[in-house]
């Protein structure tokens, strides 16, 4: 098996995806749910990247499916974060209360269009 330029963008995606996660920690408002979509995410592109020996074909749907669970993390994560926006909008709350938030949110896309790109790619080739 040899490695296709995906397996290398799909490993920054983990790793980006770890930093969303220790990002998220910061925020206002917070779910469990977030950290465990992210962590999915996580865990099925690791699979993805270092199991490529054994069946190619099956891990080069790895990133679509942890892209997937990536937009869900972030999906969560937005929607705990509606009332403190509009208390933003309203003056009740400073804009360093939304701050940590969307740099999360930032990170978790660039994350989750990493894993895309990967999935377009390819993660391992058939010889």
């Amino acid at each position: 098996m040899s490695k296709k330029i995906g397996f290398f963008i799909l490993f920054a995606a983990v790793v980006v995806d770890a930093v969303a996660m220790l990002l998220y920690g910061a925020s206002y408002a917070k779910t469990m749910n977030a950290y465990i979509w992210m962590a999915v995410a996580a865990v099925i592109g690791l699979v993805a990247a270092f199991a490529g020996s054994k069946a190619p074909a099956i891990c080069n749907w790895g990133p679509a499916l942890a892209g997937a669970a990536m937009a869900a993390g972030v999906a969560y994560g937005a929607t705990v974060m509606s009332d403190p926006i509009g208390y933003y909008i309203s003056g009740l709350y400073q804009f360093s209360t939304l701050q940590p938030w969307i740099i999360y949110t930032a990170v978790g896309l660039v994350a989750l269009v990493l894993f895309w790109v990967a999935g377009f790619l390819g993660v391992a080739s058939e010889e």
